[in-house]
């Protein structure tokens, strides 16, 4: 890491508990870490991924059969998160840190017919304002790899009755990799070096 701090980059998998339901968002964010306690910026775009949107939308379909109508609506929610990472801790094998996270994002309803012949029609738009804190664990296992976990509460600003309420508890687990990992290969290619072992040498 030089002075100005380096990029990172996550591909993200999150959780979000909705009753007794688990929600599962796809995402990645581009992030720029600097300092000794490498606090992080990070920029990012989520959405809910195909399972996640059955449940999220799960008895809809059934209601509108229920009720007699032609046609049912699925909530398509997306949204771009902006991220504070503020680390209290940052030593050789630990780190522990309160992520803060607001964003902007839209609910698309999309309209589908019992029949099938509509196929996911936009029917409206809704905006969305995300927040979410929480608190964040990592264990740095070698130079190479580690393991966070990441906790907390999502609230959604702006409600709509026209939308199932977004507010809940959130997780993600996460499988980091080091820059000493690239850096160590590199030199073993390129410049011949012996490979150095990825295990914390002994204190």
């Amino acid at each position: 890491m030089d002075s100005s701090g380096r990029w990172a980059v996550h591909i993200d998998n999150r959780y979000l508990l909705l009753g007794r339901d688990i929600i599962n968002a796809w995402g990645g964010s581009v992030g720029r870490i600097w300092g000794e306690k490498e606090h992080e910026v990070t920029l990012g775009y989520y959405f809910f991924n195909p399972k996640g949107i059955r449940l999220f939308n799960y008895g809809l379909r059934e209601q509108a059969i229920q009720a007699g109508q032609t046609t049912y609506s699925y909530t398509y929610p997306r949204y771009i998160l902006a991220g504070y990472w503020h680390n209290l801790i940052n030593v050789r094998q630990w780190k522990v840190g309160v992520p803060i996270e607001l964003g902007v994002g839209q609910a698309e309803i999309r309209q589908f017919a019992l029949d099938g012949n509509t196929h996911g029609l936009p029917e409206a738009h809704y905006l969305l304002l995300p927040a979410q804190a929480g608190g964040y664990v990592e264990w740095k296992a070698t130079r190479w790899v580690g393991f966070g976990l990441q906790t907390g509460y999502h609230w959604e600003l702006r409600r709509h009755q026209a939308i199932r309420n977004l507010n809940g508890v959130y997780y993600r687990i996460r499988l980091m990799t080091y820059p000493a990992l690239f850096r160590d290969f590199r030199n073993f290619v390129f410049k011949g070096r012996r490979l150095r072992s990825p295990f914390w040498p002994m204190k």
